[in-house]
Order: C-alpha cells, then sequence, then structure tokens
C-alpha cells in the first residue's frame, strides 16, 4: 500500500467519484484515523468534505466519529479530531446528525443516545457556536444521571472552555450542591492536562471568593492531588475535614484523596458495591426524613408531618439517592463517617441481586422507585433525653408540652398508620426512648394484637432499663430484634465523664439484667456501643471485656462525630483518629490491641487503623 501522503497524487486523473469512493474506503476500513487524511484527500482534488458530492464520506466520517465516542466517552482523539474541522465541515455534520435522529425537523436531547450528545455538542462547537454547545452540555447532564456520561460531559465543556478560569467557576458550580463528586474527581487529571494552571487559578479565586471559599478550597486540593501530590493536598485538606465533619463534599475529597495514596486498598473502590439502606429505611426526624442517618446521608427526602408517607418515601430527593448507589458513585454519602463504607463491609451488587428475586428486580432494572414501604422506620424526631453527652448535646433536653401535641400528632396521623406497613420501628437515635413520654406511649401502643408483625430495635443509654421499667411495656416482651445501649467507656469516671447524668453504678446494674434478658432469649441481640475519643479510646481493649462479661453480642465502636454541639478546635482536640491529632500515634499503638481482633469487636471504620497480622 502507498503511503498516505502519495496516495492521491499517484491518482491525480481520478474522477471525482473515484476520489468520494477512495476517501469512504479508507475511512471505512481506517476509522477515525484516516478520517483528516481522507478530507485532505478530497480537498485535493477540488471537493470540500462538506459539499453534497462528498455527503457519503461525511456521513461514514460522523459514524466513525459516533461509535469512537459510543465505546469512550471521553476519547481524546476524536475530540481532538473534531477540532480541527473547519467550520463549514463541522456545521454540515451537525446537520445531518440531526436529520439522522429528528428527521421532521421536531425532537428533545433525552431522545439521543449518549454518544450522540457528545459528539453533537462537540460539532457545534467547531462549527463556531461555542456557546450554543455550552447550554446543550448543560442542559444534557442536567437530565442525565449516569456517572460516566455526566463526567464525559464536564470533561467536554472544560475542552470547550480554553481559560483556566472559566473551568474553576465551572467546577464551582459543579459543587454548590455539597454533594461528593467522584465522577468529577476522577476526569481532574484530564482537566490538569487541559489547564496545567488550574491549582493557580483556584489560588486566585480564593483569594477573591467571599460566598463560597470553602468549595474552592477543597477543589484546589483536589486538583493538587491530581497533579501528582495526594499526600500534600491530604495533609492541607484534613484540617477543613475536621471543622466539616458534616458535609458530604469534604468528606468525600478526603475519601478520594486517600485513594490516590492507595489505590491499592478496596476500600476506596466502591463501583460495584450495593448498600440496602436507601432502599429499605426510613428515619423520620422532627420536620424532615432520610433514607439513613442523617449524618451519613444528610438532604432530607421529605417531612410527614405535612406529606403523606409514601410522597417522602419515593421523592424526587428520595429516588437520586437511590440512584446514586447503583450508579456506584454514593455521592449522598458521607464516606469517612458511614462505617459500612469505612469498615469496607458493603457487599458487591452480585452478593445482593443472589439474594432474591427482590433485590435482583432493584439491581438489574436499575429500580428507585419502590413499590412497598420502608422494611424498617427509625423514630428519631424527639430529642427528649435523662443524659446530656457532650457528644451529642451541651444540656438535657425534655419537649414541653407543646411539642409533645405536635410530636402526638405526628405519631397518630403519620406514624402509626406508617408502622402498618413495616416490620421493625427503631427507636430512637435522637434522645432515650424511656425518657421520652412520646416515644412511651407509642411503645405501649405498639402491640401485638394490632402489629403483629411489628419488631422492635432499642435504642437507650441504659439509666431507666431497669426491670420495673421493663415490665411496664409487654409490648417490647419476646419482640426486641436487638437492644443497644451506649456505653462509651468501660470504667466508671470515664461512662460519668462522658455519659453526663449518667452513674455507673446504675449501668453496672442495668447491663446484668439486660445480660439476663438475652442469656433467656427474651430479646434476640444485646450490642454495646462505643463511641472513641481522645478521653476513652484507651479503655477500647477493656469494653470488649465488658462485652464478654455481659454476655454482648457485640461491642460496637464508632468515631467521635460533631453534631454541632463542639467548635472546630474542641471536635479537632478529641477527634483522636485524625491523624493531625497530637496523641494519633498513641491511638495507632491501641488499635493494635489483640482484643480488638475478637469477633465480638465491631469496629467499622476504624478498622483502617489495624495493623495487618503478620504471618
Amino acid at each position: 500500500m502507498q503511503e498516505p501522503e502519495n496516495f492521491v497524487s499517484a491518482h491525480l486523473s481520478a474522477t471525482d467519484e473515484d476520489v468520494v469512493i477512495r476517501a469512504l474506503s479508507r475511512i471505512s476500513n481506517e476509522g477515525i484515523d484516516a478520517i483528516e487524511l481522507a478530507f485532505d484527500d478530497l480537498r485535493r482534488a477540488g471537493i470540500s468534505p462538506s459539499d453534497a458530492q462528498a455527503q457519503s464520506v461525511l456521513i461514514e466520517a460522523i459514524f466513525q466519529l459516533l461509535e469512537a465516542l459510543e465505546q469512550n466517552f471521553s476519547n481524546a482523539d476524536a475530540y481532538a479530531l473534531i477540532s480541527r474541522l473547519d467550520a463549514e465541515t463541522a456545521e454540515e455534520s451537525a446537520n445531518l446528525l440531526r436529520l439522522a435522529n429528528f428527521p421532521d425537523g421536531a425532537g428533545h436531547i433525552m431522545d439521543l443516545a449518549d454518544g450522540t450528545v457528545l459528539l453533537l455538542a462537540a460539532l457545534t462547537a467547531a462549527s463556531g457556536r461555542k456557546g450554543d454547545a455550552e447550554q446543550f452540555l448543560v442542559t444534557a447532564g442536567h437530565t442525565r444521571t449516569a456517572k460516566d456520561f455526566r463526567s464525559a460531559v464536564f470533561e467536554l465543556r472544560c475542552r470547550l472552555m480554553g481559560d483556566a478560569d472559566l473551568v474553576v467557576e465551572a467546577l464551582m458550580i459543579e459543587v454548590l450542591d455539597t454533594l461528593d463528586h467522584p465522577d468529577l474527581w476522577t476526569m481532574l487529571p484530564t482537566v490538569l492536562n487541559l489547564y496545567p494552571d488550574i491549582v493557580q487559578a483556584f489560588d486566585r479565586r480564593i483569594e477573591i471568593e467571599l460566598l463560597f471559599k470553602l468549595q474552592a478550597r477543597i477543589l484546589r486540593e483536589l486538583c493538587l492531588a491530581a497533579s501528582g501530590h495526594p499526600e500534600e493536598a491530604l495533609k492541607r485538606i484534613e484540617p477543613i475535614a475536621i471543622t466539616n465533619s458534616l458535609l458530604t463534599l469534604a468528606q468525600g475529597a478526603i475519601f478520594h484523596i486517600r485513594s490516590l495514596i492507595d489505590p491499592a486498598n478496596p476500600v476506596y473502590d466502591l463501583s460495584d458495591r450495593f448498600c440496602e439502606i436507601p432502599f429499605e429505611v426510613l428515619d423520620v426526624l422532627d420536620g424532615t426524613s432520610h433514607l439513613c442517618c442523617s449524618n451519613w446521608v444528610l438532604p432530607s427526602v421529605g417531612n410527614l408531618a405535612e406529606q403523606h408517607w409514601e410522597d417522602v418515601w419515593n421523592s424526587d430527593v428520595a429516588l437520586d439517592i437511590r440512584d446514586s448507589i447503583l450508579d456506584g458513585s454514593f455521592r449522598y454519602c458521607n464516606k469517612i463517617a458511614c462505617p459500612f463504607i469505612g469498615g469496607h463491609q458493603l457487599p458487591s451488587k452480585s452478593e445482593v441481586a443472589a439474594r432474591s428475586d427482590h433485590w435482583r428486580d432493584i439491581i438489574e432494572n436499575n429500580k428507585v422507585r419502590m413499590d412497598k414501604g420502608p422494611h424498617r422506620v427509625n423514630l428519631a424526631y424527639d430529642p427528649t433525653c435523662n443524659l446530656s453527652c457532650p457528644s451529642c448535646r451541651s444540656k438535657k433536653f425534655a419537649a414541653d408540652a407543646e411539642t409533645r401535641a405536635r410530636y402526638d400528632k405526628l405519631q397518630e396521623e403519620a406514624v402509626l398508620p406508617l408502622l402498618r406497613q413495616t416490620k421493625l420501628v427503631f427507636v430512637t437515635g435522637s434522645g432515650d426512648p424511656f425518657a421520652s413520654k412520646n416515644f412511651r406511649r407509642l411503645m405501649e401502643r405498639l402491640g401485638p394484637e394490632d402489629y403483629p408483625d411489628l419488631r422492635f430495635q432499642i435504642m437507650t443509654n441504659g439509666m431507666l432499663f431497669t426491670r420495673r421499667e421493663w415490665e411496664r411495656f409487654p409490648a417490647l416482651h419476646n419482640r426486641v430484634a436487638f437492644l443497644r445501649i451506649s456505653l462509651d467507656a468501660a470504667t466508671g469516671p470515664t461512662h460519668e465523664l462522658l455519659r453526663r447524668g449518667a452513674r455507673w453504678h446504675v449501668m453496672e446494674e442495668n447491663l446484668a439484667f439486660a445480660s439476663e434478658l438475652r442469656a433467656k432469649g427474651l430479646i434476640d441481640r444485646l450490642d454495646l456501643t462505643f463511641v472513641v475519643q481522645a478521653d476513652n479510646y484507651r479503655e477500647m481493649g477493656d469494653a470488649v471485656d465488658l462485652a464478654h462479661h455481659y454476655g454482648a453480642d457485640s461491642m460496637g465502636f464508632f468515631r467521635l462525630t460533631n453534631w454541632g454541639t463542639f467548635t472546630p478546635a474542641q471536635y479537632a482536640s478529641k477527634a483522636i483518629f485524625m491523624p493531625l491529632h497530637p496523641d494519633h500515634d498513641r491511638f495507632l499503638e491501641t488499635m493494635q490491641d489483640p482484643r480488638l481482633r475478637d469477633p465480638i469487636a465491631a469496629l467499622q471504620e476504624l478498622s483502617q487503623f489495624m495493623q495487618p497480622v503478620p504471618a
């Protein structure tokens, strides 16, 4: 075969038809790599690729470009080739593509395949109408949820902008929702290839930004990490994460940067992982509802005091949260706070799909609208508690008469009807069920006669869980799936320090009673919990021993979360698990205690601090 540059010169006497046929054959056989050469052949013969007689060549070129983009949305070679087309050829190509998809001249972007959207936008920009292409891509990004497509859309937008400051502005707009955006983080290396000065552009933006400086700082460190300096970026962003422990964006950035430092760690690959919670759990708070602990998935899906539970359960936000699980982005999740993500406890999609037809239908068909109500309802709208633990509140709270009346109305009109549809009720993550008059009345009413299929999950600080109290709630007897008691300590002084208002001798008596219930099979499980912080981490091993002593099924360890009760400086002084803490090395030594390897110890996300056992 002759060299490409000699091909046409050897056939100068060929007719226009021969030139077109050869150009068509070249593109058909060699793909997008031959498009520019084929177009050059046409031009040497005096034929423009946009001429009517060359339309078959142009159609073949469009087909090859479309195929390349369908195979790889981020095909840099395809985009580079399109950007080099002359405006007339690009415009004619865009017109042919529109005509092929909308022969009657009418249609909507939602009707186009993903690759077609990207190709049409790139051709429109190459024709000289970058503004139209940008608007087209923005619309496409907002109307489609597929993670890979959204990433490709933003990458193409960046290619078209031509200015680092404009890219900074676009990135800032993308993260105003304060969610995690792993689809954007993974394409930042491409942005850096296009705009090597993007970190400096963010520095300029941070100097002048007034309202969204935090987002700019987070994005700046993500770009620094993508430029090959993840360790430096991690050191710079950790103080931001400490100050904003509930901010999904900040925690997601930490998660991503750590994945760059430790790419082989399976904890950081969520692409094939699945979480059942948003598909079967509804947390009911005062004025909001959530598909998970509100610390782990912050956005509310609705308000049961104002909406029917079915509208809340399948609200637009609820559907989008479930979609984020199915697409593997987990963009609504606080990836650092969630013990299932941090503890690498999420099952694979295939494992969940194999459990039942129900889960297979959800996973294989990307089903986000639930036909049935939640399997478990967590009642967390009454923060009334007999203690004032510093980890969750600054003082005791007891609902007044007006507030209790409002809670009663919520229970009568929304909660009780909802519980007829569910199997488990969790009481409570907001206070203590035995301190709350509302929850006490509710538990009294949920007897087996009216709610035969309902079982309880009880969480309490244990101070009021006495034999006498137990006898007052026959509805609980033989219907408790688990009893969870918060300890946060293994000794009296530490317990009374961290569980403000508690008395250790009372806790010991009530733990003994709970142990008796478990031994007799009157409750299915007894779980103890321990919120790890600077004041108690040295007692973690002893807490495991304590759990064994009382016959508990597990001792669960969780990171301290700042629920707004600490200033950033106070939280930083207590967050012993953060590498910047001055005693972090001592914490790491404590984490090597062999008792923490006991099966009864549920370390959740803290398991990352344990060293592998030597072979």
